[in-house]
């Protein structure tokens, strides 16, 4: 398989679920299509999401101000989580232009596509 088959692969797949994300993930609000994290504080589904975002930003050593490179930031909820709470400068890259497109439409301040 060559690597331009690989990408489109990975572009159908997110194509196909896209729907199971957003009855599943509430995909339009929680803008997550990582599974979650779960410890002590989580009691729910959603707060996982939201929860995987936090770990994520304490465990990368993420600190105010920062210029960060989301790699795979599939429609953008972890850039917006790390500007909107960090005041960081968030670049998202991602295989899907659908993807590009809703993440540009949550964080049309932001770079990326």
């Amino acid at each position: 398989m060559t690597k331009q088959e690989y990408h489109q692969r990975i572009i159908d797949y997110y194509r196909q679920t896209e729907n199971a994300y957003k009855d599943s993930w509430d995909l339009n609000r929680s803008l997550a299509i990582h599974y979650g994290y779960w410890d002590k504080q989580v009691h729910s589904f959603p707060q996982s999401l939201q929860r995987m975002n936090e770990v994520m930003m304490e465990e990368a050593g993420i600190r105010e101000g920062d210029y960060v490179l989301d790699a795979g930031c599939g429609v953008g909820g972890s850039s917006v989580f790390l500007a909107s709470v960090l005041n960081c400068r968030v670049t998202g890259i991602t295989l899907s232009e659908r993807q590009a497109e809703q993440a540009q439409g949550e964080c049309p301040k932001q770079e990326g596509g």
